[in-house]
Parts: C-alpha cells; structure tokens; sequence
C-alpha cells in the first residue's frame, strides 16, 4: 500500500487478490510502507493514524483546547454553500457537543412487538389482550431505571397490517387498547384501509386485511432546556473583540478580528473576516460574510455569493 499523491486521487494505489501480499510503490511524495507481516501492518496503520492526526492539526490549529476538527470543516461547508448557491447557514454554538446533547435530552423510547399473524376475522381478542398487557408490562419494566414522572411516559398500540401477499405490513393504531373488542373490529379494518390508501396510494376496502403482529411504544419524555448553549449578554461586537489573527481564505492572508462568543448575547453582529472563539470550537467568517446570533444560539451566516 502506498499514501500519498496517487493518479485516481484518493492517495491509495494497490490491487491484488484477497490474501496475497502486493507489492508497493511510492506515487508523488508518498511514503512506502510494507505490510507483507502482522508486526509491519500494525505499524503502518500506526503510522497513518499519525499522519491523519497531524494533517488534522496543521490544518485546524486554532487554538489550546478547542475541538480541531470543526474548524477545519467549517471553511469547506462555507465555500460549498457559495458554489451551491446557498446564501444562508446555520451554526450552533453548541454543535461540537450536540452528539453528547442530543444523548442527554432525547425521549426514553421503548418499542416492543410480539408476532400474531392471523386473518381479522379469525383474530382471538383474548390473545390480543394479553399480549398487549405482557408488552406493557415489559416497557414497564425497562423505563423504570429512568425514574420518569408520572405522567411523562405515552403509551401507544399498534396492530401491524397488511393485505394478503404483502411483504411489509404497516402500524395502524389501536386506540381501544386492551379493551378492544368485536364491536371494535370494523373500525380497526376501516383505519388499515384509509391508512394504506393515504400512505401508498390505493386501497382494497373489499379485501379483508391480515393481522402480523402487536407493537406497543412506550415515549417517555425528557425536560427540554430552551436553548443549548450558554449565551453572554453583549450585543455590540466590539466589546467582544480580542485581538487579530491572519487567516488565509483561499486568496491569500486577512488580518481576520478574533472576538469571545462565549459573552456574546442574542443580536450580536459580526462582519467577515472574523473569527469567533467559543469554548468547543471557532466558527470562521469569510470576507463578506455577516453572522447574527439568535436567541437560540445560532449562528446565522449571510454567505456573500
């Protein structure tokens, strides 16, 4: 295997049959590393997840402690919206941590289904019954850990439905619950047809339907902070400013003004070049771009065309 510059533009050549060691070759500055051992692989991949580390530095150094990976990207996604004509982009001061975020304030969700296949009019009530209480019980018992509120879990049960030779069936509600009885029936074949007809454009209304299964959705849900960021109180750029740093945009080096995002508050301004530091990451204004932060603390870029 050889990285570096390579005729197809990945900056990888070999070819070879599964198994069988293929001999390199140095393409433009790349660096030939044999792999024909166990020990000579590992260092090689060693080796290159050096390389990507680096790269990743040099090419998004922008400061001790903030993620080095965004700033790196950001400058792409700002040219890419130029060439794709987008002349608006969002960004969050908090999206360097919104994985973290989203993992700490998603709803519990427990989606549980038993298999019961049978005609609607063969359907046994009582089974029905007792499978939607035995899924009850269980999403019961796996929410329980969370400590939720009372009155904070939704329960919602489906039937899963088709016609006769269909290879995916569909949730049609079950509003009855485990109360569902034969007076019930009709209005649960009636749903399944208008279902099927508003979700894929036609419908046998004549055609008896299928039962597959029983599912229940237990949504236990999670307070919502209103914002995900910590906002400043100052609206005037100025005060935020803290000094100059040269950044080059692709057409040669700016003296871009560097300001602190974490004190900026809603309605503060910022005029591109310019970069602006926040505790996680450095969002980076081309020349001609205008950034306003929102009370729900975006970013939002005017990109210049």
């Amino acid at each position: 295997m050889s990285a570096g510059s390579s005729p197809n533009g990945n900056g990888f050549s070999g070819a070879g049959v599964a198994g069988q060691t293929v001999a390199s070759s140095t393409l433009g500055t790349g660096t030939t590393v044999s792999i024909d051992t166990q020990q000579n692989a590992l260092q090689a991949v060693a080796a290159l997840a050096a390389a990507v580390t680096k790269l990743g530095s040099a090419q998004a150094a922008v400061g001790p402690g903030e993620n080095q990976f965004v700033p790196a990207f950001e400058p792409i996604l700002d040219k890419a919206a130029r060439e794709l004509g987008i002349d608006r982009v969002l960004v969050p001061k908090a999206s360097p941590a919104f994985s973290a975020l989203g993992l700490l304030v998603s709803d519990y969700v427990v989606d549980l289904m038993r298999a019961y296949v049978v005609k609607l009019s063969d359907i046994d009530l009582d089974r029905v019954r007792h499978l939607a209480a035995e899924l009850r019980a269980e999403a019961l018992e796996e929410l329980a850990p969370a400590k939720l509120g009372e009155g904070t879990v939704q329960a919602d049960l489906f039937a899963q439905m088709c016609y006769h030779g269909q290879n995916f069936d569909m949730s049609v509600p079950l509003p009855e619950g485990e109360s569902l009885s034969e007076e019930h029936l009709l209005d649960l074949a009636d749903r399944f047809h208008h279902q099927h007809e508003a979700s894929r454009g036609f419908a046998f209304p004549t055609q008896q339907p299928l039962v597959r299964g029983i599912r229940l959705v237990h949504r236990g849900a999670t307070p919502k902070p209103p914002v995900l960021a910590q906002m400043g109180t100052v609206t005037d750029a100025a005060e935020a400013r803290t000094g100059s740093r040269p950044v080059h945009f692709g057409e040669g080096f700016f003296d871009a003004p560097t300001y602190d995002g974490s004190v900026l508050g809603p309605g503060a301004v910022i005029e591109g070049p310019a970069l602006v530091q926040e505790p996680f990451t450095v969002v980076v204004l081309a020349p001609g771009d205008v950034a306003r932060l929102d009370e729900h603390g975006n970013y939002d870029i005017a990109v210049t065309p």
